[in-house]
């Protein structure tokens, strides 16, 4: 299923660029996922009396939409040095998006039954050439990127809701991140983050949210580093958002605050 001499931190895909260009299928659950997506087009072209102008707009759109999601999810393979299993397993036990499953080595996406596709397993396999990890493109990128070592440096003051003199505190230190590069996010200020999950999910819903372009960071993770250097401003951390330090919630950090130290080199079909 891979090829074993490939270089380390390589997402390489497990039906080859061909395969995956002529027909990104890769099980019942995704044909039948395509085969309601064209259904629903249809009754959009019957209701609307197949008006060229609202339609095709909108079809072509869910075309290309659809085709993200399966390049996205393209069952693929990556190969680490033997070393980062323990990295891998904390990071897969520590997403809130995966869970484990009984089998051992072996994790499932959280996503509901009726979106689920069979390459949302992620399988880890120790070997002599190294540790096999087998799942989608986007899990294993974000893998390849956290276990070879990306990280962030904060340069700058970064942005948040936090007194100065705790932001200023991050700069200087060092943290690993699952990123290839800054992204757009949306979320919610340390202080003003509602309790409630209902209201978190209202207000994402109505757009009262905030968003940053930047780099996420685990947060347990972020404050346990400050910590080396600032243990007074982790201690407000701790002290104020207590709630952000279970090891599966995340701090983003704006792009103008941040230097990339190591970008991997990641290849894949």
């Amino acid at each position: 299923m891979a090829n074993m001499t490939h270089d380390y931190g390589q997402v390489e895909s497990k039906y080859g660029l061909v395969r995956s260009m002529l027909f990104p299928i890769y099980g019942t659950d995704q044909l039948l996922t395509m085969a309601v997506s064209a259904f629903g087009l249809l009754l959009v072209y019957f209701w609307s009396g197949w008006n060229a102008e609202v339609d095709v707009p909108s079809s072509i759109g869910a075309y290309i939409g659809f085709n993200i999601a399966m390049w996205r999810s393209t069952p693929c393979s990556l190969l680490l040095p033997a070393d980062k299993e323990t990295a891998v397993v904390a990071l897969l036990d520590n997403s809130r998006l995966i869970r484990r499953t009984p089998r051992h080595n072996e994790w499932m996406s959280v996503r509901g039954r009726l979106r689920r596709w069979d390459t949302d397993t992620i399988r880890v396999s120790p070997g002599p050439s190294g540790l096999l990890i087998t799942g989608r493109r986007y899990d294993l990128t974000i893998i390849a990127n956290t276990a070879l070592g990306m990280r962030i440096k904060i340069v700058r003051r970064p942005m948040g809701e936090a007194p100065e003199w705790v932001r200023d505190a991050w700069i200087g230190v060092t943290f690993p991140t699952a990123q290839d590069s800054a992204k757009n996010w949306k979320g919610f200020g340390v202080l003003s983050m509602p309790s409630s999950a209902l209201l978190r999910v209202w207000k994402m819903v109505t757009g009262r949210t905030t968003r940053v372009t930047g780099f996420i960071v685990n947060a347990q993770t972020a404050v346990d580093l400050l910590a080396v250097t600032r243990p007074d401003a982790a201690e407000w951390w701790r002290d104020n958002a207590p709630e952000l330090l279970d090891g599966k919630q995340r701090l983003v950090f704006d792009a103008e605050a941040c230097e990339v130290l190591q970008e991997p080199q990641l290849t894949g079909v």
